[in-house]
């Protein structure tokens, strides 16, 4: 479909409505209130609008929620790490009551994403707040009397290495879209103008702003979508094009006028960003994804069940960058456009399912991140070849260099990267993994092992040291008194140490559990970490290997184990120390040694089953072939390359090497390895 007919059905549907739209507002200007003033909205069933960023450099993703038209304009930053609030303020004066587009970006180049506010109807006002400290940066009129609102996008349009805020304006505008440079001051940024384009001649509705890198180029693209009351309809636009788009497609039924709702984010491909399309107020809670400028979405989900007609806001953020993903994927975050019960939600595309909901408005606190899950996809892995992302260089050598050791993981990357989650139903409640499929995948299939073999069903946590770990995996309880025992499961042979800092002993992460003076020890023992033990753990038996998360409320499961009482138990023969046990205990007490006879089951926490939820992508690697075994000699263990050199022969040999997923598509490398005679 070309862009002329797109304007010209929009210019045409818009003019047949004249008559029929709601009067706006009377432009005034929105005055600033001090932030000591803030409120947040009591039970607000409302719409909310998204973004997405890290506003307090911590690493994880945050998510920025503000109410839409109904209440006053609160925004609240929803913690990537743990679901608090990290702040909350008024965008604009406490009695308007028009909603908030945001955006998310680091404005000021200080590091930490700053957040763009837009009065959604109203006054075209915007203001941008300072990620850092929550101070107001700036303060702009964006469009003239007469423009209903305005929206938001922050990315580099020039290209230069620097973000740009993109302004569209609301019904009245004329599709009008205007792109602004800050100067950043000490305490302050300026905005000024350096492109204006018309995204769609003739139409005078509200336009919706996205920034992405959809072509690959250096700049980012502009997105305009018609909003709400349009058709469906997206145009994309480059710095050299002007109001000439390069691509433009209608997302959804060009029949549909409820308008569309954008952002892009990297699912398709590494390189470039996807377009990411909402349905707005009136039809099915459909959210599309377009490849780059492709005009045909590769993908869909509901975000609501098929009845809510609200419409749908949306986002996208890496929210398991921080779980050791190589390479970070990213996910969709949702909200409701209309009347709801105000919840967002972050679904993953290469699963196909969603992680985490959360409710940023409600008559309490904000709730902290729960995790809620649907049957995972027969294939969630699609058919998308593994690739190459980072090619290894030549290698050259002399006669018996020591041996070199290269993370295949760096080498290649899956397109469909995803993990393994994993849910124990334990005696203290339900606890949910995501393991490290590729950062740790020796020490993840040895785990699933366990739990696909039924092995850890019936295990108790068998250990608990206050405010460092506990830990299970090995023990049953078998019998009954006075005839009690504990007998250790069956276990496998052990698996190769995987550890590394990029996966340090943090709170609510996992690890295997080792004996002593043996870094290649683990078996089926594993640990939580209830607090941070990267000091000790990290730099103790040759670190002990984290291969897991504790995701949603899982650690309000674990925390009460470990502050309860610990007990030695007499297994006769030997003793088991700080055994966590609940319950009356005949004649015990917690400084006493006690028979394991005098136990039942009733007194161990236990695990009563682990079941595999989704099961997540992995790359496993192998050679190919060598063309010179005489002078290298290639090794695989997990991720790592393991190349030793030849201390007697001298040549060249060419290595494939190839990369496999768990449906079997494979992508081949070569890397050439020259072994010389040392130099004189």
């Amino acid at each position: 479909m070309s862009h002329t007919n797109l304007a010209d059905w929009l210019s045409g549907w818009w003019n047949s409505r004249r008559t029929n739209r709601p009067v706006r507002r009377r432009s005034t200007s929105l005055q600033l209130e001090g932030l000591e003033h803030r409120l947040v909205p009591t039970g607000f069933t409302g719409g909310l609008y998204l973004g997405t960023g890290d506003v307090n450099k911590d690493g994880y993703t945050d998510t920025v929620v503000a109410c839409a038209a109904g209440s006053n304009p609160t925004v609240t930053v929803v913690s990537g790490q743990n679901g608090q609030t990290l702040q909350q303020f008024f965008a604009f004066d406490p009695r308007f009551r028009g909603g908030v587009n945001v955006a998310v970006g680091d404005l000021t180049g200080d590091g930490i994403d700053d957040i763009a506010c837009a009065a959604a109807n109203g006054p075209a006002s915007v203001t941008v707040w300072d990620g850092s400290n929550g101070a107001l940066l700036s303060s702009i009129s964006a469009f003239g009397a007469g423009v209903n609102g305005a929206s938001v996008a922050i990315g580099d349009f020039k290209g230069d290495g620097t973000l740009d805020l993109a302004v569209g304006s609301g019904a009245g505008g004329g599709g009008a879209v205007t792109v602004y440079q800050p100067t950043v001051s000490a305490t302050s940024i300026t905005l000024t103008s350096i492109a204006s384009i018309t995204a769609f001649a003739g139409f005078n509705g509200a336009v919706k702003v996205a920034m992405g890198n959809v072509t690959g180029n250096m700049a980012d693209e502009l997105i305009v979508a018609a909003g709400p009351g349009g058709a469906p309809a997206v145009a994309i636009f480059s710095q050299a094009g002007g109001s000439t788009p390069i691509a433009s497609y209608y997302a959804f039924d060009p029949s549909f006028t409820g308008g569309v709702n954008i952002s892009t984010g990297f699912f398709s491909n590494a390189n470039l960003e996807d377009v990411v399309v909402g349905m707005g107020a009136g039809g099915t809670p459909t959210v599309a994804l377009f490849k780059g400028i492709e005009t045909t979405a590769y993908t869909s989900f509901l975000a609501f069940s098929e009845g809510y007609q609200g419409g749908v806001n949306v986002a996208t953020g890496g929210y398991s960058a921080s779980l050791g993903l190589q390479p970070p994927r990213q996910q969709v975050v949702v909200a409701p456009a209309g009347a709801s019960e105000g919840q967002t939600m972050i679904y993953d595309v290469a699963r196909q399912q969603f992680l985490f909901t959360f409710t940023s408005f409600s008559t309490t606190a904000v709730a902290p991140t729960t995790l809620f899950y649907n049957p995972a996809p027969s294939n969630p892995y699609g058919a998308v070849d593994p690739v190459v992302v980072n090619p290894m260089t030549p290698i050259v050598k002399i006669q018996g260099a020591a041996n070199t050791t290269t993370d295949l993981a760096t080498v290649f990357a899956d397109p469909n990267a995803s993990n393994t989650f994993v849910q124990l139903q334990t005696s203290d409640g339900t606890v949910n993994l995501e393991l490290l499929d590729q950062a740790a995948p020796l020490t993840v299939n040895n785990y699933l092992s366990y739990v696909n073999a039924g092995s850890y069903n019936g295990t108790i946590w068998h250990r608990s040291v206050t405010d460092f770990v506990v830990q299970g995996g090995g023990y049953k309880v078998t019998g009954a008194p006075p005839s009690t025992t504990l007998t250790h499961i069956s276990a496998s042979p052990p698996v190769v140490n995987e550890f590394s800092l990029l996966r340090s002993n943090v709170r609510s992460t996992v690890a295997m559990a080792k004996v002593g003076s043996d870094p290649n020890s683990a078996t089926s023992e594993f640990f939580f970490n209830v607090a941070n033990n990267s000091a000790n753990l990290d730099n103790q038996n040759g670190g002990f290997t984290v291969f897991a998360n504790v995701v949603g409320t899982g650690m309000s499961r674990v925390d009460p184990i470990n502050a309860g009482p610990n007990y030695t138990i007499n297994t006769s023969p030997g003793t088991m120390d700080n055994v966590p046990l609940q319950g009356q205990i005949s004649g015990a007490a917690p400084v006493s040694p006690v028979a394991v006879g005098t136990t039942s089951t009733a007194n161990y926490y236990t695990v009563n089953t682990a079941t595999v939820l989704s099961l997540g992508e992995q790359l496993t690697f192998t050679v190919v072939s060598n063309s010179n075994p005489a002078v290298v000699t290639p090794t695989i263990v997990g991720n790592g390359l393991t190349l030793a050199y030849s201390a007697t022969e001298t040549g060249t040999s060419v290595l494939v090497l190839r990369a496999t997923d768990r449906a079997g598509h494979a992508t081949d490398t070569a890397v050439t390895i020259t072994v010389d005679l040392p130099t004189a």
